[in-house]
């Protein structure tokens, strides 16, 4: 990978699984994990990202419903046949928004209700979630109350390092922060921006490297 590029999640490849990946912009869509084999150390990719984008989120679709959080801090969840299955491209569009962009998502059943960790490590979850349903593309409404004001699902502890904030938490490892990325735009004259490849190799051929 460039020098530039970072890791947005690290997880082991599961034939049948399917990933959902999405940019910044706030498309996305789910790709079958067995589409994104390589045999190569690149790795193969699948999401397109125009800079200033990044990629965020990467998450494994479990559940009948998909959750997206927006840097304006609105909420939308929507039924998961609403989203597509490719195997390369930009996706469709998951969220509307007039600022900022895609955050996080998360997949998850509805009747269980949408879980997310705050920074102390506790479970909160929602089930009256009325309010937040609708179709695909939709602007969502304000987070519910008691969501993490990192807009995100899934918290992540932040460990620094010079010039970079790298997050990670239970073997994802996520996004720099956005001051990070700012230094290191300055540092290399250019935004950098997480590498929109999968790089999965089967379990034979990781362990030959």
């Amino acid at each position: 990978l460039p020098n530039e590029a970072e890791i947005v999640p690290l997880f082991v490849h599961r034939p049948g699984e399917r990933p959902l990946v999405a940019p910044s912009a706030g498309d996305g869509f789910a790709v079958p994990a067995d589409a994104v084999l390589a045999q190569t150390r690149p790795g193969r990719q699948v999401l397109n990202v125009r800079a200033p984008d990044v990629a965020p989120a990467c998450r494994h679709v479990t559940g009948d419903h998909v959750a997206c959080v927006g840097e304006n801090r609105k909420v939308l969840v929507f039924a998961l046949d609403e989203l597509p299955e490719m195997g390369r491209g930009k996706g469709v569009r998951l969220q509307k928004y007039k600022d900022g962009g895609l955050s996080d998502l998360t997949t998850f059943v509805l009747a269980d209700g949408l879980s997310w960790k705050d920074p102390a490590g506790r479970t909160r979850t929602e089930t009256a979630l009325e309010e937040w349903i609708g179709r695909r593309a939709g602007t969502g409404r304000l987070a519910p109350r008691g969501l993490p004001r990192a807009n995100r699902f899934t918290w992540m502890r932040a460990a620094v390092s010079p010039g970079m904030t790298r997050r990670r938490t239970g073997g994802w490892a996520g996004c720099s922060s956005r001051r990070a990325r700012q230094a290191r735009r300055d540092r290399h004259g250019h935004r950098a921006r997480s590498h929109p490849r999968l790089s999965c190799w089967p379990p034979a051929a990781s362990s030959r490297r």
